[in-house]
């Protein structure tokens, strides 16, 4: 009998879930590429889920926090609630959050928005359920969107990581006495 050992890519929490939200983030952030892009160029459908995603993933710190909150904390919580459940209201399925920060479905047929922007409100509320939504995050190099399958992980991916070090005053020392002795030693 023939065993294979081939290593498995690992497989995280709601990772399907950030994968299609992250891919819609990344192509409905801007209407078009164009060489200098600022904040003002966001779409309005990124703009309307940003600010949802903010605000749940705000929820999901206090969620965290305690299993069972005080009254003042409860009190504390509701303008919260009130403006995730504003922003909810927008979409046909009409998700709402409720005093635990669970969400709940409520039947009613808003203004109808784009079908994609539903789908990625909804995914980013499963995620919220799974407690996983704080890993959607910007690149702190380039910006792009990226689920971070550890809680630490600031970049997307490896090449990022290192030319954000390379700018950074340790590393330039570092850099400049090495090449000061490789000059040295090879002159």
């Amino acid at each position: 009998m023939i065993r294979r050992h081939m290593l498995r890519a690992r497989k995280f929490f709601g990772q399907f879930e950030a994968r299609q939200l992250v891919l819609w983030l990344q192509t409905n952030q801007y209407p078009k590429r164009k060489k200098w892009i600022s904040a003002q160029d966001r779409t309005a459908e990124f703009e309307r889920v940003y600010r949802l995603l903010l605000l749940l993933q705000k929820a999901e710190l206090l969620r965290q926090g305690q299993p069972t909150p005080s009254r003042k904390e409860q009190m504390e919580r509701i303008p919260l609630i009130q403006r995730i459940n504003d922003h909810l209201g927008q979409y046909t399925y009409r998700l709402r959050i409720g005093d635990s920060l669970e969400t709940g479905w409520v039947e009613a047929i808003p203004p109808k928005v784009l079908p994609s922007e539903e789908k990625a409100v909804m995914y980013m509320v499963r995620l919220s359920e799974l407690g996983s939504l704080q890993r959607v995050r910007p690149c702190k190099w380039c910006t792009s969107w990226f689920f971070a399958k550890y809680r630490h992980q600031l970049y997307c991916k490896q090449s990022c990581q290192q030319k954000a070090y390379s700018v950074t005053p340790e590393w330039r020392e570092h850099r400049r006495d090495y090449m000061r002795k490789y000059r040295s030693e090879n002159s």
